[in-house]
Order: structure tokens, then sequence, then C-alpha cells
């Protein structure tokens, strides 16, 4: 039986090409689901119905050009959408969260996100408490809020004003934003 893994990607810019290109290799069939059409991206905050979780063996929430703390923005998908990964958290589907969806879930799982005192885009270097996950080193950054995380989950990586990227939850990870590593 084949793999699904689900991509819910919130607008129409920010689709999951190398972290597909992972999955497919891995033998995942791949579903997308768009949350704001390129129609609706000045108009962001639309209604949808989100996919059943269950018909999926991982779901991956992508970047956004909004803000996890923008619920008067865009609380008609967002409110939701977390409702939904509590759901899905509950029922022990593995979540990988990227940027926006890393944020969703510290959000989900009671932790809080808000403004960053300013951008950050550009080469950062990571401290990593596990460099067996993630290496110590330059990474891309390219993301302005800033993540409070949940209790008592383990955090792995920090950097300058950001503190912590990363944070692990049973056997999931969520990536609190994109990054290339540089390799020599």
């Amino acid at each position: 039986m084949t793999k699904r893994v689900l991509f819910i990607e919130h607008d129409s810019a920010s689709p999951g090409g190398p972290v597909w290109q992972q999955f497919e290799k891995r033998g995942y069939e791949i579903t997308r689901f768009n949350v704001v059409s390129k129609e609706n991206y000045h108009t962001p905050n639309v209604s949808v119905t989100f996919p059943d979780y269950k018909n999926f063996d991982v779901i991956v929430p992508m970047g956004s050009p909004w803000g996890v703390w923008e619920d008067e923005r865009i609380g008609n998908w967002l409110l939701p959408e977390i409702a939904y990964f509590k759901e899905v958290h509950n029922a022990g589907i593995p979540i990988l969260g990227i940027c926006f969806g890393g944020q969703l879930m510290a959000r989900v799982l009671g932790g809080s996100v808000a403004p960053g005192p300013r951008s950050e885009l550009g080469w950062h270097v990571i401290i990593s408490d596990d460099t067996n996950l993630v290496d110590r080193g330059p990474c891309f950054n390219n993301h302005g809020d800033i993540c409070i995380f949940p209790p008592k989950q383990k955090r792995l990586p920090e950097h300058q004003w950001h503190h912590k990227h990363l944070f692990k939850v049973a056997p999931w990870v969520c990536n609190f934003t994109q990054r290339l590593i540089a390799k020599s």
C-alpha cells in the first residue's frame, strides 16, 4: 500500500519543492491542498474545508506570507486549521511543520507566536543541541516572527534573537523556519 502525504500550502507561492522530492524518493504519494488562492492573496481571510486527515500517513503544513498570530487577518481559516491540527496530533499522525507550519504547531501545542523585533533574511549561525538531527553552522533564514515554544517540548537549535527554531514532539519534528544548510 502506498504511503500518502498531504502538503497544506497556505498560498500559491509556497510549494513543497525539495521537501516533496524527499517524500517522493521514499515512495509517498503527494497530495497538495491550497488554502489561499492566487486570486485571494490580497484578501486572504477565506473559508476552507481541510481534507480528511485520516486519509494520510503524514501531514506537512508549509510556509505562509502571513503570521500564525494574525487571527483578525486570516482567522476564517487559521482558527479552523489550529483545531484541525489538534485533531491530527491527537490521532497520532506525524506532522512536519515548515516555517508557518512549525509556528502553527507551536500554537496548537500551547506555545505562542508574535512578530519579531525585525525581519531576518540571510545567513546566520545555528547552535544545535543535537548535532545528529541538526548540524551546527550557517543556514539561510527568511522570516520575521518569534516563537515561544510549547511547554515541556524538546528544543533543538537556536541562534541570535530567534532563540529556538526547531522543537520535537513525540516522533514529530516541527521546523520553525525554512533553511538552506551551507555546505563547504
